[in-house]
């Protein structure tokens, strides 16, 4: 196992390289527990223990379609030097959505930054459709990368489990207002020159930007149920 390159809440996250010369990131759960368990979907009567919540998560990321702009699962592993288990998944060569947003260069070019909130809309749509919205981008960095390479935004800490159908809506909800928030937040900053912090709803009413985009952008940060069509089209004209 190489040097950690971070840890959050849910535990520690190593770098790892495989022997096909690929990199990896693994994020171990901080438990100790061992037992054997198979993979399967909970019931609400399980005793949610940190490795019971790693396997189902593993259960329930596995099953997430191939798609550039959410982080790519690679597996399960066991730590006999941590006495830990872990996900592991692709490692990102690349910086923090907020990161990317500060550079002067990438604050000014219109078309890069359009690319970007289509693709973290793109990849959040794909995480709802499959039953796992997230609902913890506002996080420092945003829990959003952004490749070296090619600018490709990506949804990353996507280890949560799958939502039930009973709250399924609200939980979609919530990655949308989450996601208008991020938006609202950087066009503001972006227009008074990154130091303006006023609240996304107050920033709307006094923008001079389209009523469709911010008809759309008021619906999401008030919860509404809006599909994610609607929340595409506006990204796509969002004032850059």
């Amino acid at each position: 196992m190489d040097i950690p390159v971070g840890a959050g809440r849910q535990g520690m996250i190593w770098s790892q390289i495989t022997s096909e010369n690929s990199f990896v990131a693994c994020k171990f759960k901080k438990t100790h527990e061992k037992e054997n368990l198979e993979i399967r979907k909970l019931n609400k009567n399980d005793r949610l223990t940190s490795l019971r919540r790693t396997v189902q998560h593993a259960n329930d990321a596995v099953k997430l379609p191939d798609n550039p702009h959410i982080l790519n699962f690679k597996g399960m592993i066991f730590s006999e030097e941590l006495n830990q288990y872990g996900m592991i998944y692709e490692k990102i060569d690349g910086c923090s959505l907020e990161e990317f947003l500060k550079s002067n260069n990438n604050y000014k070019c219109e078309k890069k930054i359009a690319k970007v909130f289509k693709e973290i809309t793109l990849g959040l749509q794909v995480l709802s459709e499959a039953g796992m919205p997230h609902t913890d981008l506002l996080q420092p960095g945003y829990n959003i990368m952004v490749r070296y390479s090619d600018d490709t935004a990506v949804v990353v800490d996507i280890d949560g489990a799958f939502v039930e159908d009973e709250y399924r809506e609200s939980a979609d909800a919530e990655s949308k207002k989450q996601l208008a928030i991020i938006t609202c937040s950087f066009l503001a900053k972006q227009r008074f020159n990154g130091s303006h912090n006023e609240d996304a709803n107050k920033f709307l009413l006094c923008s001079d930007y389209s009523e469709d985009f911010k008809l759309v952008m008021t619906k999401c940060l008030s919860s509404e149920n809006l599909s994610w069509t609607e929340v595409m089209n506006a990204i796509e004209v969002m004032p850059c």
